[in-house]
């Protein structure tokens, strides 16, 4: 027991002493030698109504939606990352392979049997088109979609304290991202839509949903609010995990595709992290990146 307690005085002490060296301000951390994510926020490609957020879908499926997606994968294939990581469950990996093998066949759309979510959803749209351009064997899943998220006992708790206002709140806000996305989608290309779903405001916006909405639902006694959130950010920290364990010394840029309310936190783990630093997604499909080797 002595033991134990010793230790955790000196973890305790350690990270004090490490806090004094960072401070909130990206410009304090020294970051010359990290490696580079690039974090492309997505909307799902067939969204399934299943998200807190509703709105309506860009249909890339047609000859349009496939002109941009391969214009948007030759930038990005500019950017060169090493590995890319996607919203696929960790524990289904051998799948992923198979289908990702299909495709390098060019078989994958011959399959009769693939349901809608296996024809339009990004990873296979957009994650395998730039995977395949770039030459890699191998696409990466490392989602966690079996950590539970109780958003109806979220809304209950804030019922049973009466708390109308910030369920309106709430209801307001997830309603206004979804028109909004519903307006961009028919008003935006699909690069313009990355663009502006990736800008620090919107990111911004996505961590709010959590931190200062859905973590005030509920009583003292009642956290069933900030229990949503601890489990949002549990899969996001295990997503994260796996990644910086898939990665090796051999990678300086890799890229995540993920849903945008994840890669917002991924964004805010990054964002302090002085072996990481994130890609400006408007410089890479600008260009900007081509002729940079790290």
């Amino acid at each position: 027991m002595k033991i134990l307690t010793l230790t955790l005085v000196a973890f305790t002490f350690l990270l004090t002493s490490c806090a004094t060296n960072i401070k909130h301000n990206d410009v304090s951390i020294n970051k010359a030698d990290a490696k580079e994510i690039l974090l492309l926020g997505t909307f799902h490609y067939n969204n399934p109504g299943m998200d807190a957020v509703k709105h309506d879908v860009l249909d890339v499926m047609t000859d349009d939606g496939q002109k941009q997606l391969e214009e948007l994968a030759d930038k990005i294939v500019k950017y060169k990352p090493s590995k890319i990581f996607v919203e696929w469950n960790l524990t289904e990996q051998d799948k992923l392979d198979k289908l990702y093998q299909k495709y390098l066949n060019g078989t994958y759309f011959e399959d009769k049997n693939l349901s809608d979510f296996y024809r339009k959803n990004e990873i296979f749209q957009l994650g395998f088109r730039i995977a395949k351009k770039l030459g890699h064997r191998k696409v990466y899943g490392v989602d966690y979609s079996n950590v539970t998220m109780d958003f109806e006992a979220m809304m209950k708790s804030m019922n049973d304290a009466k708390q109308q206002d910030l369920q309106a709140q709430l209801n307001s806000t997830l309603e206004e991202m979804g028109k909004k996305i519903s307006k961009q989608m028919a008003t935006m290309s699909l690069e313009e839509l990355y663009i502006d779903d990736n800008k620090p405001e919107e990111v911004a916006a996505n961590i709010e949903l959590y931190n200062e909405i859905s973590v005030k639902a509920g009583t003292l006694e009642n956290t069933a609010g900030a229990t949503m959130v601890s489990q949002w950010y549990k899969r996001n920290l295990l997503i994260w995990s796996s990644i910086q364990k898939i990665v090796d010394e051999n990678d300086k840029k890799v890229m995540v595709l993920f849903g945008g309310g994840h890669t917002a936190i991924l964004d805010q783990i990054v964002r302090y992290n002085r072996n990481w630093k994130t890609a400006d997604l408007r410089k890479v499909l600008n260009g900007k990146y081509i002729d940079i080797d790290f």
